[in-house]
Protein backbone atom coordinates (compact mmCIF):
# COMPACT_ATOMS: atom_id res chain seq x y z
CA UNK A 1 0.00 0.00 0.00
CA UNK A 2 3.05 2.13 0.89
CA UNK A 3 4.14 1.81 -2.66
CA UNK A 4 1.54 2.09 -4.22
CA UNK A 5 0.46 5.57 -2.13
CA UNK A 6 4.16 6.80 -2.84
CA UNK A 7 4.31 6.99 0.70
CA UNK A 8 7.54 5.25 1.10
CA UNK A 9 10.88 7.16 1.15
CA UNK A 10 13.57 5.60 -1.82
CA UNK A 11 15.79 5.02 1.04
CA UNK A 12 13.51 2.95 2.99
CA UNK A 13 12.49 1.46 -0.26
CA UNK A 14 16.48 0.32 -1.01
CA UNK A 15 16.62 -0.69 2.49
CA UNK A 16 13.67 -3.20 2.41
CA UNK A 17 14.81 -4.66 -1.23
CA UNK A 18 18.67 -5.55 0.72
CA UNK A 19 16.13 -7.07 3.41
CA UNK A 20 13.68 -8.77 1.17
CA UNK A 21 16.06 -11.06 -1.25
CA UNK A 22 13.55 -12.85 -4.31
CA UNK A 23 16.08 -15.58 -4.49
CA UNK A 24 16.39 -16.17 -0.76
CA UNK A 25 12.80 -16.01 0.06
CA UNK A 26 12.31 -18.32 -3.11
CA UNK A 27 14.68 -20.45 -0.95
CA UNK A 28 12.94 -20.15 2.27
CA UNK A 29 9.35 -21.16 1.12
CA UNK A 30 10.47 -24.17 -1.53
CA UNK A 31 12.69 -25.05 1.89
CA UNK A 32 15.13 -26.25 -0.77
CA UNK A 33 19.06 -26.06 0.59
CA UNK A 34 20.37 -23.74 2.64
CA UNK A 35 17.49 -21.45 3.59
CA UNK A 36 18.21 -18.13 4.10
CA UNK A 37 20.59 -15.30 5.98
CA UNK A 38 19.37 -15.39 9.20
CA UNK A 39 20.96 -12.32 10.08
CA UNK A 40 18.82 -10.57 7.17
CA UNK A 41 15.93 -12.30 7.95
CA UNK A 42 16.00 -11.00 11.91
CA UNK A 43 16.38 -7.68 10.30
CA UNK A 44 13.75 -7.43 8.29
CA UNK A 45 11.00 -9.28 10.77
CA UNK A 46 12.46 -6.73 13.33
CA UNK A 47 11.50 -3.48 10.43
CA UNK A 48 8.01 -5.73 9.77
CA UNK A 49 7.03 -5.76 13.69
CA UNK A 50 7.90 -1.75 14.27
CA UNK A 51 5.55 -1.16 11.30
CA UNK A 52 3.05 -3.24 12.58
CA UNK A 53 3.57 -1.31 16.00
CA UNK A 54 2.90 1.69 14.43
CA UNK A 55 -0.47 0.24 12.64
CA UNK A 56 -1.79 -1.37 15.87
CA UNK A 57 -1.20 2.00 18.15
CA UNK A 58 -2.26 4.44 15.56
CA UNK A 59 -4.58 3.23 12.34
CA UNK A 60 -3.63 1.49 8.99
CA UNK A 61 -4.21 4.65 7.22
CA UNK A 62 -2.13 6.68 10.13
CA UNK A 63 0.36 3.70 9.51
CA UNK A 64 0.77 3.93 5.55
CA UNK A 65 1.06 7.69 5.67
CA UNK A 66 3.74 7.88 8.61
CA UNK A 67 5.90 5.57 6.15
CA UNK A 68 7.10 9.06 5.05
CA UNK A 69 8.96 9.51 7.44
CA UNK A 70 10.69 6.71 7.40
CA UNK A 71 14.43 6.44 6.23
CA UNK A 72 15.96 3.55 7.80
CA UNK A 73 15.36 0.67 10.10
CA UNK A 74 16.50 3.16 12.64
CA UNK A 75 14.15 5.58 11.66
CA UNK A 76 11.15 2.47 11.81
CA UNK A 77 12.39 1.85 15.34
CA UNK A 78 12.12 5.24 16.50
CA UNK A 79 8.77 6.04 15.26
CA UNK A 80 7.11 2.69 16.60
CA UNK A 81 8.77 4.33 19.98
CA UNK A 82 6.79 7.47 19.77
CA UNK A 83 3.74 5.73 18.36
CA UNK A 84 3.89 3.88 21.78
CA UNK A 85 3.46 7.10 23.65
CA UNK A 86 1.59 9.11 21.34
CA UNK A 87 -1.31 5.92 20.19
CA UNK A 88 -3.74 7.20 17.47
CA UNK A 89 -1.98 10.94 17.83
CA UNK A 90 1.11 9.95 16.38
CA UNK A 91 0.39 11.49 12.98
CA UNK A 92 -0.51 14.97 13.85
CA UNK A 93 2.67 14.34 16.24
CA UNK A 94 4.92 14.15 13.46
CA UNK A 95 3.13 16.68 11.56
CA UNK A 96 3.09 19.27 13.69
CA UNK A 97 6.70 19.03 15.30
CA UNK A 98 8.22 16.71 12.40
CA UNK A 99 10.17 13.99 12.18
CA UNK A 100 13.73 15.47 13.88
CA UNK A 101 12.18 17.15 16.34
CA UNK A 102 9.82 14.18 17.16
CA UNK A 103 12.62 11.46 17.52
CA UNK A 104 14.71 14.34 19.87
CA UNK A 105 11.79 14.51 21.77
CA UNK A 106 11.67 10.87 22.45
CA UNK A 107 15.50 10.70 23.57
CA UNK A 108 15.15 13.69 25.87
CA UNK A 109 12.50 11.72 27.07
CA UNK A 110 13.71 8.67 27.56
CA UNK A 111 17.10 10.73 29.54
CA UNK A 112 14.75 12.22 31.84
CA UNK A 113 12.44 8.94 32.42
CA UNK A 114 16.15 7.18 32.98
CA UNK A 115 16.95 10.49 35.09
CA UNK A 116 14.00 10.13 37.28
CA UNK A 117 14.11 6.10 37.97
CA UNK A 118 17.47 6.59 39.47
CA UNK A 119 16.02 9.64 41.39
CA UNK A 120 13.38 7.49 42.87
CA UNK A 121 16.16 4.12 43.13
CA UNK A 122 18.69 6.58 45.29
CA UNK A 123 15.53 7.97 47.40
CA UNK A 124 14.58 4.35 48.13
CA UNK A 125 18.09 3.52 49.20
CA UNK A 126 18.60 6.34 51.30
CA UNK A 127 14.89 4.99 52.71
CA UNK A 128 16.29 1.76 53.43
CA UNK A 129 19.46 3.09 54.69
CA UNK A 130 17.67 5.49 56.98
CA UNK A 131 15.44 2.59 58.39
CA UNK A 132 18.09 0.23 58.89
CA UNK A 133 19.91 2.99 61.11
CA UNK A 134 16.83 3.48 63.41
CA UNK A 135 16.68 -0.65 64.00
CA UNK A 136 19.86 -1.04 64.68
CA UNK A 137 20.05 2.01 67.13
CA UNK A 138 16.86 0.46 68.73
CA UNK A 139 18.49 -2.68 68.74
CA UNK A 140 21.83 -1.75 70.60
CA UNK A 141 20.44 0.08 73.09
CA UNK A 142 19.20 -2.86 75.27
CA UNK A 143 23.07 -4.35 74.56
CA UNK A 144 24.80 -0.64 75.10
CA UNK A 145 22.62 -0.67 78.38
CA UNK A 146 23.94 -4.56 79.69
CA UNK A 147 27.84 -3.61 79.06
CA UNK A 148 27.22 -0.19 81.12
CA UNK A 149 25.78 -1.96 84.17
CA UNK A 150 28.01 -5.11 83.46
CA UNK A 151 31.37 -2.18 84.00
CA UNK A 152 29.69 -0.45 87.03
CA UNK A 153 29.69 -3.51 89.10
Amino acid sequence: MGRRLRTLTPSFLDELARLADPAMLRRLVSGAGEAADTARLARAETVAGDVSRVVRNSSMTDGVLLLRHVDSAEDAARLARVSDVAGSETRGVMEVLGKSRTFRTLVRLSDHAFAAAALLWLAFAQALTALGGWLGTRMLRPAARGVATHLER
